[in-house]
């Protein structure tokens, strides 16, 4: 393989973001709003689901991670963009330390629908798919913006800290 090929196998490689988890044997039309739909049906399918942090929970056993369904895009990112979905539970097996999982990050799930559970968003009766995690993304945060432009013109030599 020659060097030029090599080098741009390895910037390719070094582009791809976000889990890239494989959908065989996933019910990819299964979302959060038709898992609840279907009820006890839904039981034991296998997805992949993705969307913004509502809140993290720590238990004594797992840790309970509360999401915005959002649909995902080609990389798996949940697409905020496009108009949410119904609310669904991760249960994972481990602890998550709530101040990194905090709302508003963005997450991917792949992992079985254990359950449809009752719960309460406030002072409305609300119902969750809960999806028993074998794995979890959590998405980067975008990298802060600077206050103001850096564009500098001129001749000379500057020395600045």
């Amino acid at each position: 393989m020659s060097p030029l090929i090599m080098l741009i196998a390895l910037a390719l490689g070094a582009c791809a973001t976000g889990p890239r988890y494989s959908t065989d044997n996933v019910n990819q039309e299964l979302t959060p709003r038709a898992a609840v739909d279907k009820g006890s049906a839904a039981e034991g399918d296998r997805v992949i689901w993705g969307g913004r942090i509502i809140e993290t929970r720590p238990r004594e056993a797992h840790t309970q991670v509360e999401v915005l369904d959002y649909p995902l895009d080609r990389s798996q990112r949940p697409n905020t963009a496009r108009s949410p979905g119904a609310r669904f539970l991760i249960i994972h097996g481990e602890f998550l330390e709530p101040s990194d999982w905090r709302a508003d990050r963005l997450v991917t799930v792949t992992g079985t629908v254990e359950s449809i559970r009752r719960g309460r968003i406030e002072e409305a009766d609300y119902q969750y798919a809960v999806i028993r995690a074998d794995d979890l993304y959590l998405w980067p945060e975008p990298a802060a913006r600077a206050a103001s432009p850096r564009v500098h013109l001129g001749i000379g030599v500057i020395f600045s800290r």
